[in-house]
């Protein structure tokens, strides 16, 4: 019985050497860009990972500014560090590295000479984010907030955001596990336990500029279609660096614009841009073609809808070498890194559901009775509508008539002299360009462009005979009548799907509101409050229901087939607000009258994993609304 305490004395001292950090023998050094610095205080080796201070580590790679938050937990870096180059070099790999066979076999191929390049390692090991001493804490639930950080960078528009739960607070200073470092800002970082050094080494822009010259020089198109295919894998491997190798030096300077707005990676996780057709090839000269490709855009639910793109290729002389290079994209898909002259546009009417090649600086705005088509400072020039028949507008003179056969039948492009008579007695005249598209019997859809200094005749016959030949119909099984105020909403709802949430807005201290005088038949924006203390995240996804008759139902959608949303996640960290706005009139189209709530889920993180699914607990937030 005596001897009992000091077993279990003993077994104590064995929990907690085994159990807390290790301390190696000899002191730490630091070796920075090759040059040795000085250890800074409170350093320690947790699980091989040196705890670094965040702020001294930014300081060292470049950053200007750190600031920290101590209510919300959150560190905002402004950097100038370049990492546009080591982005860019990412994006190559991504594009470059061979998939599986089966995946492989859907994807466009690369050159055989493609694949003498050495891609170079940006990360020669698996990164340590978070360490096995935080995660039986973090399963069961985080016992404080995360950190979050967010980088800003002086060449770029776009952010990057984190979350941390691996991280201490020593002395009012954040430490991180060393290869945070890599992870922010791309520096190579080893930790050698025999000699105590931990070595911290910044990227090597000079080399990652000549790598890429390396690879681009490799990878220019020594024909037409490989120029195309060098387009569509990188639309199909979302690297935005493959389809720059494929642009001609003008186009590149669009894209660079684009690129820092947004990033090099393209395209969304759902859909993406599934196996890619070459569909039409025109000989426009000996140094020019023009292909029609197309593909269907994948999501886990087929059927999918196709998309299509047009593409001019020439071949030019770039950088002290001849090869093929697109100039010219008169039809983007949205999956690429530069908009094209034209671009699909959804347009979802009761009875049709369509989706027409419009210029892509038009934007359009749903109506009570079909849709206003608006320049980029939102003045009306035009409408899309669906006609009862063939009939044109009163006071009007048929100045042209061109019939054009088109999958559904005849459609005609009109050019009418127009004129109305004021009460003042001073008559108005004009004329307008009409683009009649039949459907089915008494249904055709009119587009509308009123003759403008801006826009003459023969542009807008040229716009809308485009629309006329490129349209893509959509027929569902079970069309929406139109209601009294020109909604797409059902008038008979006895067949709406009953609602799939038993459960909402059950998560303690996190709210989601509509803001006052947001909602509209096509849109709102709510606002969130964060009043616990678990980091949240939350993406565009969300569903419409309406209350009938004192229950909730799914308000059905306004186009058949496959839809998806955007790949982002927002943070909402502990303590914080956000606001969030959605426009639902491609989806849903216009609500009529009604009580309606929106359903959004947001995850609560039990612990982050940027190498793999990480945990989360999944919650359904949803706000009421009147229309």
């Amino acid at each position: 019985m005596k001897k009992s305490p000091i077993v279990l004395l003993f077994f104590i001292s064995v929990i907690l050497l085994a159990s807390t950090p290790a301390f190696a023998s000899q002191p730490l050094t630091i070796n920075l860009n090759g040059s040795a610095v000085s250890a800074p205080s409170d350093t320690r080796i947790v699980e091989g990972q040196v705890m670094v201070p965040l702020r001294w580590a930014a300081e060292q790679l470049g950053a200007r500014s750190i600031e920290w938050d101590p209510e919300k937990r959150h560190v905002t870096i402004k950097t100038n560090q370049d990492v546009y180059q080591v982005k860019k070099m990412a994006s190559y790999i991504r594009g470059l590295e061979p998939r599986s066979i089966d995946k492989e076999a859907e994807m466009w191929p690369l050159p055989d000479r493609a694949k003498t390049i050495e891609l170079p390692r940006l990360r020669d090991h698996q990164l340590i984010l978070e360490l096995d001493c935080w995660k039986p804490e973090l399963i069961t639930r985080p016992l404080k907030p995360v950190i979050t950080i967010t980088l800003t960078y002086d060449n770029a528009a776009y952010i990057d955001a984190y979350a941390v739960y691996s991280a201490e607070n020593h002395n009012g200073h954040i430490y991180v596990p060393m290869d945070w470092l890599a992870e922010l800002f791309y520096a190579d970082v080893h930790y050698n336990e025999a000699t105590n050094l931990l070595s911290i080494q910044a990227p090597d822009l000079k080399k990652i500029t000549q790598q890429i010259a390396a690879i681009e020089d490799v990878l220019v198109p020594t024909t037409p279609e490989e120029t195309v295919k060098l387009w569509g894998r990188g639309e199909q491997t979302r690297s935005g660096a493959l389809q720059y190798a494929a642009l001609s030096p003008e186009l590149r300077q669009q894209a660079d614009e684009r690129i820092r707005e947004s990033g090099w990676v393209t395209g969304c996780s759902s859909p993406w841009v599934g196996p890619i057709t070459i569909k039409e090839k025109k000989m426009l000269s000996d140094t020019a073609v023009e292909y029609t490709v197309t593909f269907p855009e994948v999501t886990s639910a087929p059927p999918n809808p196709m998309a299509t793109e047009i593409i001019v290729v020439e071949r030019l002389a770039f950088a002290g070498k001849e090869g093929w290079f697109i100039t010219e994209m008169p039809q983007s898909s949205g999956y690429g890194i530069i908009a094209g002259t034209y671009q699909n546009v959804l347009v979802a009417f009761p009875d049709v559901q369509l989706f027409l090649p419009l210029p892509t600086d038009w934007r359009i705005e749903r109506t009570k009775h079909g849709f206003d088509l608006k320049d980029d400072l939102g003045n009306t020039f035009g409408t899309i509508d669906q006609l009862g028949g063939y009939y044109l507008p009163n006071h009007s003179e048929t100045l042209s008539d061109q019939k054009i056969t088109v999958s559904q039948g005849e459609s005609h492009l009109l050019v009418l002299s127009r004129s109305f008579s004021a009460a003042s007695g001073l008559d108005e005249n004009w004329q307008e360009v009409h683009a009649l598209l039949p459907f089915k019997e008494q249904i055709w859809i009119d587009l509308c462009i009123r003759v403008s200094p801006e826009n003459d005749v023969a542009q807008l016959k040229t716009i809308l005979e485009k629309a006329i030949t490129g349209v893509v119909y959509y027929q569902p099984e079970k069309l929406l009548p139109q209601t009294e105020i020109g909604s797409s909403q059902p008038v008979d709802t006895t067949d709406w799907e009953p609602t799939i949430y038993a459960t909402v807005n059950n998560f303690n201290g996190v709210s989601m509101t509509v803001k006052e005088g947001t909602a509209s038949p096509t849109g709102l924006t709510v606002g969130f409050e964060n009043n616990s203390n678990s980091q949240c995240i939350y993406g565009n996804n969300f569903c419409l229901e309406k209350k009938i008759n004192g229950s909730w139902y799914q308000v059905p959608f306004a186009i058949d087939g496959n839809y998806g949303f955007n790949d982002i996640g927002y943070d909402l960290a502990a303590g914080a607000e956000g606001e969030w706005t959605v426009n639902w009139d491609w989806l849903y189209g216009g609500l009529d009258t009604g009580e309606y709530r929106l359903v959004k889920d947001i995850l609560e993180i039990q612990f982050i994993s940027f190498r793999g699914p990480g945990k989360y607990d999944t919650y359904y937030l949803a706000a009421e609304f009147t229309i």
